[in-house]
């Protein structure tokens, strides 16, 4: 499951909670303790978008999905990016490992269009590989 955290200091983070369509399942606002790690406290505002649903092994399907969220939300993402000083946004697209004793090299592609949509809004792409089973 790609998400899209998106790291922002406002003090108006309602301007952007009210007028974007992004499909957000999670926001902490500066100084707030984190849900699950009581002794974190945010020292900025994160906003995290679910981009993709494929499972960790479908690393094309993930990708796909987030060309297909870029294209989709470009509109709201280009309002965040020039509308707001300081934002700190990467992908965060967990996958599997595919290494194994008869396996000895995994290659994984990024299209360019993903990097070409990405890199125009100063999006990063964070590659998460997880050893298989732990998603």
């Amino acid at each position: 499951m790609c998400v899209l955290h998106i790291q922002i200091d406002t003090d108006n983070l309602d301007l952007i909670l009210e007028s974007t369509r992004l499909p957000i399942y999670q926001v902490y606002r500066k100084g707030e303790k984190h849900k699950h790690k009581k002794d974190l406290v945010f020292e900025r505002n994160l906003i995290s978008c679910e981009v993709s649903n494929k499972d960790w092994s479908d690393f094309e399907g993930q990708t796909l999905d987030m060309v297909n969220f870029l294209e989709k939300h470009h509109i709201d993402l280009q309002s965040i990016k020039d509308n707001f000083d300081h934002v700190n946004w990467h992908f965060d697209l967990p996958y599997d490992c595919r290494l194994d004793e008869n396996t000895i090299n995994q290659n994984d592609f990024l299209p360019p269009e993903l990097l070409f949509l990405s890199g125009r809004l100063g999006i990063g792409i964070n590659l998460a590989l997880y050893q298989p089973g732990e998603e």
